[in-house]
């Protein structure tokens, strides 16, 4: 097993992210790091193209978090299923 560790940009906060991963080949490996930058890049474009009504509301915060979590289950679904990804964490750096 081993552990992969980043961190992505998003809105206004940097998030760790940690991937606990089964034994990986180096193209596998590559695969999950371009998925990573495949998800920061739709959640950057998400951003930018989010209103500033968004950005004013209240519950900003929590649509920020939804939407973190959809692009990550969009981008890593099908690797759980071969056992790759034995888990992901997501935090907020402070």
């Amino acid at each position: 097993m081993m552990t992969y560790i980043t961190e992505i940009a998003f809105y206004d906060s940097i998030f760790s992210v940690t991937l606990e991963l089964a034994k990986v080949s180096n193209t596998l490996l590559k695969t999950i790091k371009n998925r990573v930058r495949l998800v920061e890049n739709e959640l950057k474009t998400w951003g930018d193209s989010v209103s500033n009504l968004f950005r004013m509301s209240s519950n900003v915060e929590q649509f920020y978090k939804r939407l973190f979590m959809r692009a990550m289950q969009k981008h890593f679904s099908d690797l759980g299923e071969n056992k790759a990804v034995l888990s992901i964490t997501c935090c907020k750096k402070n």
